[in-house]
């Protein structure tokens, strides 16, 4: 189990962003695999990263497990207490998460309370959005769709503008419970149209088929848009016995990307297998966290999710890209988020993937570190 060396701490380091040297034995770099590295962050950025054989003095250290770039969960549901699903920012950063995007839990109507009630949790986690075609967002036990008219994709256009710093995509799920009486065919039309107002990429939770066939889904949808809930079973299944559907091949060539979502039953992990045993990898691996997955007997986080794609098959190497590159490029990041070169935003994740359940901590989280410190040296993790 995790040692006390990873708990968040508030004092010292609060929102310093001093210049932060530490060594990892067993860093992961994209396009670089695993090896020592040694880093330097300053104000927020790493100023350094070279091979090194050892710590010096002063460094924090990260002796056991794997370190990456802050991991990126692409569906997540944050902002807590903006609606039911929300959790805090606080939740991921537990996990290692450092960036997380919140699929559709707001609208233009309620936008600007999100904003107010996630910024708070910064500078620790950053908490980005996928704005709803539906003006309060998704809900439960409402249909959220249902009040979509003409004007819904102009005012959503414009609060999405408003605050363009923050909203990275445009999020529309199709499922019966967001419908309601509303037109499936009707619905996806103006997401497209928002789409093409905003250049902003598209996350789809796709329509059962008996709704809307999956064929016109996915032909609607362009190079940078992405399917979530990948691996999900029928009626919404994109493998059935095995083999993809007319029209997932054709999509992907187009650049379309393919996201895992695993939420509270959105992941079919024989289908999962099946499908990445015949070479379909998901794009981007993602948690659909919320409230419901944070129970203690079913906790859903993108660490676990990362483990359950990894079993079914998947090789490390993807695992890791899915969860920390990929997504960062999906939600336009120009910061290096998901990489560690020189001038990237400062995240740094660790994992542990050699117990039964792995374990995500963070570590460092826009410069600023979130774990323990005694003298400025960070004793790694101590199993007991």
């Amino acid at each position: 189990m995790i040692h006390e060396a990873y708990r968040i701490y508030q004092d010292e380091v609060k929102d310093e962003m001093s210049q932060i040297a530490l060594f990892a034995r067993s860093m992961w770099m994209p396009e670089k695999g695993l090896s020592p590295y040694r880093l330097v962050a300053d104000n927020g950025a790493w100023v350094s990263c070279e091979p090194a054989k050892g710590p010096q003095a002063t460094d924090l250290q990260v002796l056991d497990g794997i370190v990456v770039p802050g991991l990126v969960d692409l569906h997540t549901h944050i902002g807590e207490g903006s609606n039911p699903f929300a959790i805090g920012t606080d939740v991921l950063l537990s996990t290692g998460v450092t960036t997380g995007c919140s699929q559709g839990d707001v609208g233009h109507e309620n936008i600007d309370s999100w904003i107010w009630q996630t910024r708070p949790d910064a500078p620790h986690a950053r908490g980005l959005l996928a704005i709803n075609l539906a003006p309060f967002g998704e809900k439960a036990g409402m249909s959220g769709l249902e009040l979509v008219n003409s004007s819904t994709v102009q005012q959503t256009v414009k609060a999405a503008e408003r605050h363009s710093d923050v909203v990275r995509m445009v999020s529309v799920n199709l499922s019966e419970r967001s419908l309601g009486r509303a037109k499936a065919g009707t619905m996806f039309q103006y997401a497209l149209e928002l789409r093409k107002r905003l250049s902003l990429p598209l996350m789809i939770g796709l329509a059962p088929e008996k709704i809307l066939p999956l064929r016109t889904q996915l032909d609607g949808l362009i190079h940078g848009d992405i399917v979530t809930y990948c691996y999900r079973s029928t009626p919404w299944t994109l493998f059935p016995e095995g083999r993809p559907i007319d029209g997932v091949v054709e999509a992907r060539d187009r650049g379309v990307l393919f996201d895992v979502g695993h939420g509270k039953s959105s992941f079919d992990r024989q289908i999962a297998k099946v499908s990445i045993a015949a070479g379909f990898l998901p794009d981007t691996i993602s948690s659909d966290m919320q409230a419901a997955t944070t129970l203690p007997n079913k906790t859903i986080n993108l660490v676990t999710v990362m483990q359950l794609v990894s079993e079914c098959g998947a090789p490390l190497k993807r695992v890791l890209e899915a969860s920390t590159i990929t997504p960062a490029r999906v939600l336009g990041l120009t910061d290096g988020t998901g990489h560690t070169m020189v001038g990237a935003r400062a995240d740094l994740s660790f994992l542990d993937i050699s117990v039964p359940q792995w374990i995500g901590r963070p570590i460092i989280a826009n410069g600023i570190p979130t774990a323990s410190k005694s003298h400025h040296r960070l004793i790694a993790l101590e199993q007991s």
